[in-house]
């Protein structure tokens, strides 16, 4: 597990170009599932708490209720059904996260830049370049590698202690954000996306808008695909969605489960607070 877990940074780090934002990139998944085993028997669903997680010790009750509620809700939209009766479940989801912060050295660097030079020699005009080494000095450039794994046990297996685990996944990003909300709905979206479901889920329209947080005062936009939704509708970088659909928003991650929940072709309505101008609304369709 560790190797391929290796294997995902380094994916990682091939997207990321040299000086980028770094919050943009899908997450990469791996899935583990049985080709032999008919999961349409798996269909009633319970979660196992974050106990036995490291980054768990560091989560207050009401975000680990957050991070787990945002599994429970996509789960459901896959046709699975939730009991917190142990005794009904046909499977139990079990949760593990991390966030491990890593530090790399950017050794110096030495580029050669031209210098020119001109002036008069003899009544003749001259002009010449030279090229000039110029170093710049190494520095420590450090991200935060948040990885999520999801597991299904046999809940039969489970109350015996006799693990059956039937399936498996793990997903991993690269991200300049510590706050554990921010990339957890989308690597947990990159997991259930290849869920083995009952029903087709319901699909996400596209909107084309990315998101940075701003301390509890909206979702700030960042950047916007081109020839989506949100550039038509005359969105602008640096615009702050502090409401969507009469839902006031704070956090990026509030904003980005409510549009998750808008499919293609239905409307949204978004309140932004623009710099210099005030309060503007928008309403548009999703593709």
């Amino acid at each position: 597990m560790r190797r391929k877990l290796i294997l995902f940074y380094l994916l990682l780090l091939i997207q990321l170009p040299g000086c980028a934002t770094y919050i943009f990139l899908d997450p990469v998944v791996q899935i583990y599932d049985d080709p032999d085993l008919n999961y349409s028997q798996y269909k009633r669903f319970t979660i196992h708490p974050l106990a036995g997680s490291e980054a768990a010790k560091e989560l207050n009750p009401l975000l680990e209720k957050q991070i787990l509620s945002i599994v429970k809700e996509e789960m459901e939209q896959k046709g699975f059904e939730y009991t917190e009766d142990k005794e009904k479940a046909d499977f139990v989801l079990i949760m593990q996260l991390s966030n491990e912060f890593k530090e790399t050295y950017v050794p110096p660097q030495t580029t050669l830049y031209p210098v020119f030079s001109s002036g008069h020699v003899g009544g003749e005009y001259f002009s010449s370049s030279t090229l000039v080494p110029t170093t710049q000095p190494g520095y420590f450039r450090g991200y935060y590698y948040p990885t999520i794994s999801i597991n299904f046990i046999d809940a039969a297996s489970f109350k015996d202690n006799q693990v059956k685990l039937i399936w498996s996944a793990v997903g991993a990003n690269v991200t300049s954000l510590s706050d554990i909300r921010y990339y957890a709905p989308d690597i947990i979206y990159g997991i259930v996306d290849r869920l083995p479901f009952h029903k087709p889920s319901r699909k996400s329209g596209v909107h084309g808008i990315h998101m940075i947080p701003t301390n509890g005062q909206g979702a700030k936009i960042e950047k916007i695909d081109l020839m989506t939704p949100a550039s038509k509708a005359g969105l602008m970088l640096g615009d702050v969605i502090i409401e969507i659909n009469q839902k006031p928003i704070k956090e990026v991650w509030e904003a980005k489960l409510l549009l998750r929940k808008i499919g293609s072709g239905e409307a949204v309505n978004l309140k932004v607070q623009r710099s210099l101008v005030g309060i503007k609304s928008f309403e548009f369709a999703l593709e």
